[in-house]
């Protein structure tokens, strides 16, 4: 069958890659605007968000979410879709996918739309040591951060603010390709004990850039918001929409991501 086996109103198709909730969001907006289905790549069986969904076309491309499958068989794809004179953007769920595509963007903007920054400015964007000094450039608030390394494994680290704390990777993609027993997204972290026990597990098991501790600001999820903004190729902001945070993932692999949110406004924070 053909890519794209369904009549659409379309200027451009939309081609997703992997299968979590934020695909399921978009496939669905779509279908509620223009009544067709999705088609999604998964290298695996599909997440539960969109694995029995009827608006969905799951196609499985074992491998495709690294390279050098990624680019081969994505190129491929591209060629057949360029033949047919179809325009299609393509859109990656979360950060591995979407640093593939920003990684092979040169290549990749002759078959498709690509809605991504260039690779070095992500990879600027999404690594917390190389974040914070742009978001004290513009005067975003942080709160107050350190830096721990491979290095530390030799000595105790001990928080300068006391706990909790929160310890996360500076590198999510190669963080979220590790698996060992003990491995979470996001650390919670109450004393130094456990913190240099967590420290030393994920370099024993082959994790190689650096974590950031924070000093935990205090409050239950719903004192976070979500904010969205969404920019045209000419760097102009077109739309802004503010989310209120009810209720975070509590799953190990998920904290940090929103289950619940509702809309808000608030001019001070746009």
């Amino acid at each position: 069958s053909t890519l794209f086996p369904y009549t659409t109103l379309f200027r451009s198709q939309v081609l997703f890659l992997g299968s979590d909730e934020s695909i399921y969001g978009s496939a669905r907006e779509i279908h509620e605007a223009y009544g067709v289905k999705s088609t999604i790549l998964a290298a695996a069986n599909p997440m539960t968000a969109t694995r029995n969904s009827e608006i969905i076309e799951v196609k499985l491309v074992p491998g495709i979410n690294d390279d050098p499958i990624f680019i081969t068989e994505i190129t491929k794809i591209g060629q057949q879709l360029k033949a047919a004179g179809q325009a299609t953007i393509l859109v990656g769920s979360g950060d591995k996918y979407a640093a593939l595509i920003a990684k092979h963007k040169a290549a990749l903007s002759e078959y498709f739309v690509i809605p991504y920054v260039d690779y070095e400015r992500m990879i600027e964007l999404n690594h917390k040591e190389t974040f914070e000094p742009l978001a004290a450039a513009y005067g975003l608030d942080m709160p107050a951060t350190q830096r721990i390394s491979a290095a530390d494994v030799d000595h105790e680290v001990i928080s300068p603010w006391g706990y909790p704390v929160i310890l996360k990777s500076d590198n999510s993609v190669e963080w979220m390709d590790l698996y060992f027993p003990g491995h979470k997204k996001i650390y919670f972290i109450n004393s130094t004990e456990e913190l240099n026990e967590v420290i030393k597990l994920a370099y024993e098991n082959g994790y190689t850039s650096t974590f950031t501790m924070q000093d935990m600001i205090p409050g239950d999820d719903s004192y976070e918001r979500n904010l969205t903004a969404y920019i045209d190729q000419n760097h102009k902001v077109r739309v802004i929409s503010m989310g209120h945070a009810l209720i975070e993932d509590p799953g190990p692999q998920g904290r940090g991501n929103h289950m619940a949110i509702m809309p808000d406004y608030n001019e001070d924070i746009y």
